[in-house]
């Protein structure tokens, strides 16, 4: 259902074009990067994205905050290079526009968070949005949810060439 509103043809595309957060991240690189010659980015769509691996990692010790120092191998102060080639904040600027979707009554992610990469990302000469939505963690990915309309658009803007 996900793919209907921009018809089966356009897929291709989207994968040839975008890179998503969230789940489907790695897969789209992956795919994208196994093709020869790779192809171009030229733009990112985050789904209650994780934008800057230092702060998140600190939260509540049995959530998903807690999962950021074991799976870098440390902390930023004992394995700051890891976090400088994986942390999406100290990326920056990233060099292609951004579109981040967030919800505000999201637990997992803060929207005050996503707020301070686009503002980051602008600072840095990037082109970046946040888009509010008065959704939970999930809602931004879910292909039954009206917040997925905020995903289309954002696919639909990139797609064109059009700022965030």
């Amino acid at each position: 259902r996900g793919v209907e509103p921009f018809g089966v043809a356009a897929f291709p595309e989207i994968l040839r074009r975008m890179r998503r957060g969230g789940s489907a991240e790695r897969y789209l690189r992956q795919l994208a990067e196994a093709l020869d010659p790779p192809l171009p980015v030229r733009g990112v769509v985050g789904l209650a994205a994780i934008t800057d691996l230092a702060e998140y990692r600190i939260g509540p010790p049995d959530s998903c905050h807690a999962s950021v120092d074991p799976l870098l191998g440390g902390t930023p102060d004992t394995v700051p290079l890891r976090y400088a080639q994986t942390s999406p904040r100290a990326l920056l600027p990233l060099g292609v526009p951004q579109w981040l979707i967030q919800g505000q009554r999201d637990p997992i992610v803060s929207a005050d968070s996503v707020e301070r990469f686009v503002q980051a990302a602008r600072h840095a000469g990037d082109r970046s949005q946040t888009r509010l939505l008065d959704v939970g963690h999930f809602d931004v990915a879910a292909p039954d949810h009206e917040a997925w309309a905020a995903l289309q658009s954002a696919l639909t803007e990139a797609l064109a060439g059009a700022p965030p």
